[in-house]
Parts: C-alpha cells; sequence; structure tokens
C-alpha cells in the first residue's frame, strides 16, 4: 500500500516537472514572439523615418534654402554617410541621388536642421545639403582674416545662429566642453591645437575662395582641399577627412559630368555656327580641361579655370552667338 501511494505521488510530481516545464517553454516563447513583434514594429518605424527625410531631402534640394526638416514626433539616432543615411542602426536608406556633408553620428533628436547652397563653377553644378545636429555648436575661429570669416557668417542663414558663432582663439578657448566644432581660419600652433581638441574636433581651413583644409584628429593630421563656398560649408560641417573626401568626390564626378556635356555641345555649336565671329574652339578647350581637372581632382586647375570660362561664355553672348551655358 505504502509503495502505491510512492508511485502516486511521484507521479503528481512528475506532472507538475512536466507543467512547469512546458509552461517555461510556451513563456518564452511568447517573449521572443513579443519582443520580435516590437523589434519588427520599431525597424517598420525606423524605416518610415528614413524615407520620410529621404522624401524631405529630395524636396528641399530644388532650391538653395534653409528648413528644419519636419518634427519626426520622437528622437532618432542618425548615422550618415556620403551616400546613405542610417536610423537607430537598424534601417539603412541610401541618398546617393544627393550629395550631403554631414556629422557622421547624430545623437537621439527629434529635428535635423537642413541647408542647401548651390555651388557654381562657372555653371550651375547642384544644390549641396548640409546636416547640421541641433545639438552641436560649430566656432568660426578667426586670426587675421575676420572680414572672410563675417562674409561666411551672414552668407548663413539667421536659423543657425543659435549653432554657429564667430570667435578669435581667445574666445573659442573659453567654450565648454561638450559637443563642439572649431573651424580654424588660421594655422594653429601646438598649444592651441591642444587646447581646442580636448573640447571638440577641429578643423583649419585657408580664408580663400579655394585652398587647403586639415582635419585634426586624435593627433592625427589629414589635408584634402575645397574650392568656392559650397565645398568650403562642407569642410565646415563634415566630422572627418572621410565623409568630407567622399561627398567631395562625388561633387567632382557631376563636375566633369557636366563639363562634358557643355563640352560636347561647344563642339556642335561650332559645327553649326556660320557666323566666323562664333569662336567655340577656347570655350571648348577650357571645359574639356576643366572636365580632366575634375577627373583628376586637381582643384588648383579647376579654381584658376572658372573666372575665363565665364568670360568666354559671356564674350559669346556679348557676340550674339548662342552660348554654351
Amino acid at each position: 500500500m505504502l509503495r502505491l501511494d510512492n508511485k502516486k505521488g511521484q507521479g503528481i510530481q512528475f506532472n507538475w516537472i512536466y507543467v512547469v516545464l512546458a509552461g517555461a517553454i510556451i513563456l518564452g516563447f511568447f517573449s521572443w514572439f513579443i519582443v520580435r513583434y516590437i523589434d519588427l514594429q520599431n525597424t517598420s518605424l525606423d524605416a518610415k523615418v528614413a524615407r520620410n527625410i529621404d522624401s524631405n531631402l529630395l524636396a528641399i534640394k530644388g532650391a538653395s534654402q534653409f528648413k528644419p526638416v519636419i518634427d519626426l514626433g520622437d528622437s532618432f539616432a542618425f548615422d550618415f554617410s556620403c551616400d546613405s543615411l542610417t536610423v537607430n542602426t537598424r534601417h539603412t536608406q541610401k541618398i546617393d541621388d544627393k550629395i550631403i556633408f554631414s556629422s557622421e553620428h547624430i545623437t537621439k533628436t527629434r529635428n535635423l536642421n537642413v541647408w542647401t547652397y548651390g555651388l557654381d563653377a562657372g555653371f550651375f553644378v547642384d544644390n549641396l545639403i548640409y546636416i547640421i545636429d541641433p545639438k552641436q555648436k560649430y566656432y568660426l575661429v578667426y586670426d587675421k582674416d575676420k572680414d572672410f570669416v563675417q562674409t561666411l557668417y551672414d552668407r548663413m542663414p539667421n536659423s543657425l545662429y543659435n549653432n554657429i558663432f564667430i570667435s578669435d582663439y581667445a574666445g573659442a578657448s573659453l567654450s565648454s566642453a561638450g559637443k563642439n566644432k572649431f573651424v580654424l581660419f588660421f594655422e594653429p600652433s601646438g598649444e592651441q591645437l591642444e587646447i581646442l581638441s580636448s573640447k571638440g574636433k577641429v578643423v583649419s581651413i585657408e580664408a580663400k575662395q579655394s585652398g587647403k583644409i586639415t582635419f585634426y584628429d586624435f593627433g592625427s593630421v589629414s589635408v584634402d582641399s575645397f574650392f568656392g563656398y559650397g565645398l568650403l560649408y562642407g569642410a565646415v560641417f563634415s566630422d572627418s577627412l572621410e565623409q568630407y573626401g567622399c561627398s567631395k568626390k562625388r561633387v567632382l564626378d557631376k563636375l566633369g559630368l557636366l563639363s562634358n556635356i557643355y563640352y560636347t555641345k561647344a563642339r556642335n555649336l561650332a559645327k553649326i555656327s556660320n557666323d566666323p565671329l562664333c569662336d567655340y574652339n577656347t570655350v571648348s578647350n577650357l571645359l574639356k580641361s576643366f572636365s580632366e581637372s575634375a577627373r583628376n581632382s586637381d582643384i588648383g586647375v579647376m579654381s584658376k579655370s572658372i573666372e575665363p570660362l565665364v568670360y568666354e561664355n559671356r564674350r559669346l553672348y556679348d557676340l550674339s552667338c548662342e552660348g554654351v551655358f
């Protein structure tokens, strides 16, 4: 009798173990399902936000303007490369039909400030897009060229003045640590560089229409070049040489493509023109050289070619000839 009761007790104990294990498995499955469902919902929301931003950038790109991207309704983290946007590290959206300059990583925010600025190389190239972190401060730091820096500042939208400041070195060195970017329009001393690097990112840009850009990052020094205000602003709003260089290459690729198109147009106009005054040889040669310089990233030759190119095209119009651009 005792043995039967003992077996019965063992059966009941086994049933309880089975119930507990089955319950744990079922609970684990539903927990996994809920977590997976939430993750899918979040990924879907991230994709929607990315597409929304991409659409906004396309609409804004049509003209030089400033606009905060519409309130996203919630905070999102963003990672930018020169041809893609990633939201919350979960969804990546290609944006390779637009040329953007931006911080590589923007922490949780409801808004993104977006400014577009037309790049001109004698002829219109494209509206460049600058995506500005509303939490970052940019200091345009002058030494002897305050007028040049003031001109850069005055060309920016008033709405960015809460993010962008003009200062000499002494004023910039007093800034508090945080998400800062110091854009120096002079070559810093070792001491100046050490002090500013402890407070944020540092880049120096030659105070002229075209020249050299130097990125300082964790003790390393990287050098690139620019021409025109469009690429200069690109260096202001880019975090690194890699970020800037990738977008700059896309600018030069488009510039080379347009130069080839205008070169072909100039050669065709030369064939059909009956007016001996309408000489397209000079402008054709300039456009060919311009295209080759863009392909070789020869900023020096390109910047020197813009003024004679504009002059030759204007001269054609003055002679009642059809202009190339």
